[in-house]
């Protein structure tokens, strides 16, 4: 996730992932995609909106090629423990600065106008991030991570219906899409050696966050659901887990 003035986005279209320079904005359709973390650094670009009827604004210094009308979708992560907000609106202005790169103000819509005083609550005023909608629960089930040419072989530290944390002492970027292969033998049999490319579970996966859960250092994913089957043996594999750690029967 970008964080704060050090906003690191990505292109999150279906053609795949690059990087874009500090301070940049990915296209998803006919919108740019920004992805800011929320921290002390976030509070100093938000504006809710005093009066009703209006959504606010949102400033962001930087240097991409962008014009007064854009449409744009701001997702904020607010890490491991919360589910991320999503906010939209357009470029209203573009604000010049001598020496350093432009303010590019971003009025948000009216309808989410609730959303950006949420989140100037959280990074500014201390209150709690909402609890994710999807529990999480830890494990260590064997996986296998791809992104561009390399593999990854480590451990799944926590999983959920919508996504999981997974252990690495180098993680890709926020915003980086990649393959996870996970081993789902317990409620999946299968004869192939784990994990292997033709056995266990693979899905596409957007990686929301970078930094430690439980003293362990790695990223947190959002999965690529794409059809009925992944969806039911992701809901399986929790369900073991969670069954294991004596929360269900």
């Amino acid at each position: 996730m970008a964080r704060g003035y050090g906003a690191s986005v990505t292109d999150a279209s279906e053609s795949g992932s690059r990087r874009f320079a500090t301070g940049s904005m990915a296209r998803v359709g006919a919108a740019r995609l920004l992805r800011l973390r929320a921290d002390e650094r976030l509070a100093s670009m938000l504006e809710p909106a005093k009066v009703s009827g209006e959504g606010g604004f949102i400033k962001v210094p930087s240097r991409e090629s962008v014009g007064v009308g854009d449409l744009v979708r701001v997702e904020v992560s607010f890490g491991a423990m919360a589910d991320e907000i999503v906010l939209r609106g357009f470029v209203d202005a573009i604000v010049e600065r001598e020496g350093r790169a432009p303010v590019i103000a971003i009025r948000v819509a009216p309808e989410h106008a609730a959303r950006l005083r949420y989140v100037d609550e959280v990074v500014s005023k201390g209150r709690a991030a909402t609890a994710r909608t999807a529990r999480r629960i830890p494990s260590e089930i064997p996986a296998t991570w791809y992104w561009g040419l390399g593999s990854h072989a480590t451990r799944i530290g926590d999983l959920s219906r919508g996504g999981a944390f997974i252990r690495s002492a180098a993680p890709p970027p926020a915003g980086s899409r990649i393959r996870v292969h996970f081993d789902d033998a317990k409620t999946h049999p299968t004869n192939q050696p784990e994990p292997t490319r033709r056995g266990g579970l693979e899905l596409e996966a957007i990686v929301a966050w970078t930094g430690s859960s439980s003293g362990t250092r790695g990223f947190g994913v959002k999965f690529r659901i794409v059809d009925r089957e992944q969806a039911e043996r992701i809901a399986a594999l929790v369900r073991w887990h969670e069954q294991q750690a004596g929360l269900i029967d």
